[in-house]
């Protein structure tokens, strides 16, 4: 800002340069009017790479699970995995006769062994990234992990569920890390390291 005096311009000067300082404050506004357009496009192409990004997760996801369950279907058409598997039918009738000539529960005073009949297995599921785990769902249209694929034991289906806000698995039920079993006829007991 620049303080005129009296000596040094006349009324015509500063009249010519008040027309100056009003066209550039004109050039100004047009730019800033076309900025503020160029803000908008922006945004828009912004929230729309974000739905692009949402469609290609939810795609790949579902990818995902098609390909586990293609997998089972094959395991099932192959008579190597379901609920009338003739594997599976065999170990429950071998289970059904061992118990008729060796019974699984021996009672002998107050101790009891039920070993025999009690199935064992591992499964590994690793989350990386835990620190961005609930951006990463939210980004991907998700409110949970769930594991890519079941795992077996003893004819029973699993697999692990986790929500970071802890919320309902089933009505009345809330867990952030949970083991879901999937046999909707039958329960299971069992026990769990994490």
């Amino acid at each position: 800002f620049v303080k005129f005096t009296e000596d040094m311009a006349t009324a015509a000067e500063i009249h010519a340069q008040i027309a100056a300082e009003n066209e550039r404050l004109a050039e100004e506004n047009r730019e800033g009017e076309h900025l503020l357009q160029q803000i908008v496009e922006a945004e828009e192409r912004q929230r729309l790479r974000r739905q692009l990004d949402f469609a290609r997760a939810a795609a790949d996801l579902q990818k995902s699970r098609n390909i586990v369950r293609r997998g089972r279907c094959q395991e099932i058409n192959e008579d190597l995995e379901g609920p009338s598997c003739p594997a599976d039918f065999q170990r429950r009738h071998a289970a059904v006769n061992k118990f008729e000539s060796h019974p699984p529960f021996v009672v002998d005073c107050s101790h009891m062994v039920a070993n025999d009949v009690v199935h064992k297995g591992a499964y590994i599921w690793k989350i990386e990234g835990m620190s961005w785990l609930k951006q990463a769902l939210l980004q991907a249209g998700e409110l949970q992990a769930i594991s890519r694929d079941y795992f077996n034991v003893g004819g029973d289906r699993f697999d692990f569920y986790y929500d970071p806000e802890r919320g309902e698995i089933i009505p009345g039920q809330a867990a952030s890390l949970c083991i879901r079993h999937h046999d909707v006829d039958n329960g299971s007991v069992f026990r769990y390291k994490v």
